[in-house]
């Protein structure tokens, strides 16, 4: 089964038509170069303050040291078909990646590439944020706070960015909290943090 890609000037396989609807960014790489970079992963790297980037010869750290770190590390997984965490930063920003080894299909058997899997850029992503306020009934001014608390924003700064008084916003907190049976922010963070993630596209209304 076959798709359009998203510049519609040639065919997806489905499965990286799936890989385009997770909210992680997914790049597969191999010694020969990138074989596929979802949705998540191209809006990522095109972004200027992200730590990576595609070059002429693949996936790149913007900065010498970092790209020799993330080397080090691909080429651990091929050889070795480790699994693991590491993060790469571009002027102290921090990107975490899990780099997963593929092919391999016995424990000493090299890999013949891997998936690296870049961190999410938001705790609860935009059209699951407003999913989940419109299944909870809020109201718009509850989504708005909803919607900055999930972006990890404090009290104070909502009511200032909104115009209203701290109590304002501590009163639409409460009636967020108790329309959607948590126990207070905490909670509430923790319950739109394990969501599953839902992609935005064009022209959606939740976009």
């Amino acid at each position: 089964m076959e798709t359009l890609d998203r510049a519609g000037a040639g065919p997806l396989s489905f499965f990286e038509a799936v890989l385009d609807e997770i909210d992680y960014g997914i790049v597969v790489w191999t010694r020969a170069g990138v074989k596929h970079c979802n949705r998540a992963a191209l809006q990522q790297l095109a972004d200027a303050q992200c730590p990576l980037t595609l070059g002429d010869t693949g996936l790149l750290a913007r900065e010498q040291a970092e790209n020799d770190r993330l080397r080090t590390a691909l080429e651990d997984t091929l050889v070795r078909g480790s699994r693991r965490l590491m993060t790469v930063r571009r002027q102290g920003r921090p990107l975490h990646l899990a780099i997963v080894p593929l092919g391999g299909r016995a424990p000493a058997e090299p890999a013949g590439g891997a998936l690296i899997l870049m961190a999410r850029r938001a705790l609860c992503p935009q059209l699951t944020a407003y999913w989940f306020c419109a299944s909870h009934q809020l109201t718009p001014a509850e989504s708005t706070v909803a919607a900055a608390l999930f972006a990890g924003e404090p009290p104070r700064a909502i009511a200032q960015r909104n115009g209203v008084a701290l109590c304002t916003v501590r009163t639409q907190i409460a009636s967020i909290v108790g329309k959607t049976a948590t126990h207070g922010v905490r909670d509430l963070l923790l319950k739109a943090a394990s969501l599953p993630p839902l992609v935005a596209l064009a022209g959606h209304p939740g976009a």
